[in-house]
């Protein structure tokens, strides 16, 4: 099974079981009695649910680094060096995952306000950093991506095949600025305190999701392309 394959039905699994955690954080929520006690709920970041709907959100961005790094090192025949800084970039964001998750069970086992206080101010330089690491990741293999496709097209020239090329940068481009938008969004709301950041962090994975299968749906039209080319070599009309 290819990697891109492979990575879609992981983040397939990811968000769905997010959209499921989402849910059931509502009906817990609705469950705690008045409007106060559910707000205070959702609120609870020592919460299962909520541990489990960040360690979800933070693997589908993760995840949606990675594949645009290996879209990178396939465009760049492998070159270790082309992926050097994303890799550097991912690690940072996976290596602030699992301390995050950690961080946020222990507080959880805790159950103190002291302990929850110190996560907040924790959290606040973590994500920041997260979003960072990811907007730099997704900067960085988009521009890569887009410069490497355009300098084929000025080898190749205008035509069919150039036209193609052209179309893959375009796609490439949509999809990396909705996905960097979104966490910019994210950031902004977050640094900021505005209600819609809670809005922002739940379609988090949703939006790498939109963002990862335009990239898939691109590279699938391209072999498709190629396909009917080949074919029409063969078996000419």
């Amino acid at each position: 099974m290819e990697p891109t394959v492979l990575a879609s039905v992981l983040l397939f699994m990811i968000v769905t079981a997010h959209w499921v955690n989402t849910i059931y954080r509502l009906f817990e929520a609705f469950g705690a009695g008045s409007m106060e006690a559910s707000m205070l709920f959702l609120l609870d970041q020592s919460k299962t649910s909520d541990i489990v709907e960040f360690a979800l959100t933070f693997s589908a961005g993760v995840l949606g680094d990675f594949v645009i790094i290996y879209r990178v090192w396939t465009i760049s025949s492998h070159n270790r060096a082309a992926v050097a800084f994303p890799i550097i970039s991912a690690i940072g964001m996976t290596a602030i995952f699992f301390a995050v998750v950690y961080q946020l069970v222990r507080t959880g086992l805790a159950g103190n306000i002291a302990k929850q206080l110190e996560l907040i101010s924790l959290l606040d330089r973590w994500v920041t950093l997260a979003c960072a690491f990811t907007i730099s990741t997704n900067v960085y293999c988009s521009g890569f991506i887009t410069w490497t496709l355009w300098s084929t097209h000025r080898q190749t020239g205008a035509g069919t095949s150039g036209d193609g090329i052209m179309r893959a940068a375009a796609m490439v481009i949509e999809s990396a600025t909705i996905y960097t938008s979104w966490v910019i969004f994210f950031f902004i709301t977050y640094k900021a305190r505005l209600d819609m950041n809670t809005f922002a962090g739940i379609l988090w994975p949703y939006i790498a999701g939109i963002s990862i299968m335009l990239i898939n749906a691109r590279v699938g039209l391209n072999r498709i392309n190629k396909f009917n080319l080949v074919k029409s070599f063969r078996y000419p009309p």
